[in-house]
C-alpha cells in the first residue's frame, strides 16, 4: 500500500477535501447538528459551534499522518460541506479500508453520497493500492446499505449485537468489495500489474477471471476442495456440462486449471493448465480460457 493522506478528489458534483476551521459552522449547520443524521452515530449531536470548531481542530491536525483519511464532502452548487467520509480503521497487513460516512438529511435521496463512496472506493483501490473496501451500517438503517449497494459493494453477513451507537447495541450488516471485483466493475483494460498489487498474483489473477466468467456464466457456486485439494469455482454451463476453475501453484510457474464435464466431480484428465507467465495480458489469458469450452 501506498499512503497518501487525505488529497484532495473531485467528482461532477463534489470536491471531497481536508477540513478547514472556516468549515466549522457549516459542519453545525449541515449535519452535526441534525438528529436525523446523528441517529445511528456513535457521537452525539452538537449543541454548540465549539464542538464543530473542536473536531474540525483534531483533524487539522490528524491530517499531518499519511495514512489519516476524512475528506469534508463540499457541494459545488453552495460552495459548503454537507457532510464527511473517511476511513476509520485502514489495516496495511491485508490492505484493508473500512469506510464510515454522514450527510446532512437536506440532500439525501439525491445520489450525492454514492458519488462520493465510489470516488473514495476508486481512489483506494487505484492510488492507495488497497485489496479490499468494507463498510457497515445497523440493519435499522438499510438507506446507508443501499449506498454500498450502488457502488458495487456486495452484502456479506450481519454480525449479531456486534455494534453501538445512539440507539444502544445493534446488529451490524456488512458490505464488502475486493480489487479483483471492482477491476472488473470498472476497468476496461486490466493488465498483471493491476492485478499484482494485492500482493499474491496467481491467486489474484483466479478471482479476476472468475469474476468475469461471472458476468458471462451467471448459474455458479462455490464446492471448496477439488481433486487435487485446491478451492474451485464451479459454473453450470447453457449446455448442461460443468466448468471449474483453479488455481495451481508451482517451483517454476503459476497456472489457472480449467475442467470440464457432464459432473460437477471432474477428473483431473478433463481440463487445461493456463501458465501467467505465457500471456502478455489477462484478457488475453481469459479468452484463451472461454475458447477451450466455445470449440
Amino acid at each position: 500500500m501506498k499512503h497518501l493522506g487525505t488529497v484532495t478528489l473531485e467528482t461532477e458534483r463534489l470536491i471531497l477535501r481536508k477540513a478547514r476551521p472556516e468549515d466549522a459552522s457549516a459542519m453545525f449547520a449541515n449535519w452535526a447538528s441534525d438528529d436525523k443524521v446523528t441517529k445511528f452515530m456513535t457521537w452525539p449531536t452538537y449543541t454548540g459551534m465549539e464542538e464543530a470548531d473542536c473536531r474540525i481542530a483534531y483533524l487539522c491536525g490528524e491530517y499531518e499522518k499519511d495514512n489519516y483519511y476524512e475528506w469534508f464532502i463540499e457541494l459545488k452548487e453552495i460552495g459548503q460541506p454537507i457532510g464527511s467520509i473517511g476511513a476509520v480503521r485502514v489495516l496495511d497487513d491485508v490492505q484493508l479500508a473500512h469506510i464510515g460516512y454522514c450527510m446532512g438529511s437536506k440532500w439525501w435521496g439525491q445520489g450525492i453520497m454514492p458519488e462520493a463512496l465510489a470516488a473514495v472506493i476508486r481512489f483506494f483501490f487505484e492510488r492507495v493500492g488497497v485489496n479490499r473496501v468494507e463498510a457497515c451500517h445497523d440493519v435499522n438503517n438499510p438507506n446507508s446499505g443501499r449506498v454500498m449497494v450502488k457502488c458495487g459493494m456486495q452484502y456479506e453477513g450481519t454480525l449479531r449485537q456486534s455494534g453501538w451507537n445512539n440507539q444502544g447495541v445493534s446488529d451490524r450488516a456488512f458490505y464488502g468489495i475486493l480489487r479483483e471485483e471492482y477491476l472488473v466493475r470498472e476497468k476496461q483494460e486490466v493488465t498483471w500489474d493491476d492485478l499484482r498489487q494485492s500482493g499474491d498474483l496467481l491467486m489474484s489473477s483466479k478471482r479476476y477471471m472468475i469474476e468475469k466468467m461471472k458476468k458471462i456464466y451467471p448459474y455458479w457456486l462455490i464446492t471448496g476442495p477439488n481433486w487435487c485439494g485446491m478451492s474451485e469455482t464451479v459454473f453450470l454451463l447453457p449446455d448442461g456440462y460443468y466448468m471449474s476453475v483453479f488455481s495451481m501453484r508451482g517451483d517454476e510457474y503459476d497456472c489457472l486449471g480449467m475442467e470440464y464435464g457432464e459432473k460437477a466431480e471432474l477428473r483431473p484428465d478433463d481440463g487445461d493448465l493456463y501458465c501467467l507467465s505465457d500471456y502478455e495480458t489477462p484478457a488475453q489469458m481469459l479468452e484463451d480460457m472461454l475458447a477451450e469450452h466455445n470449440r
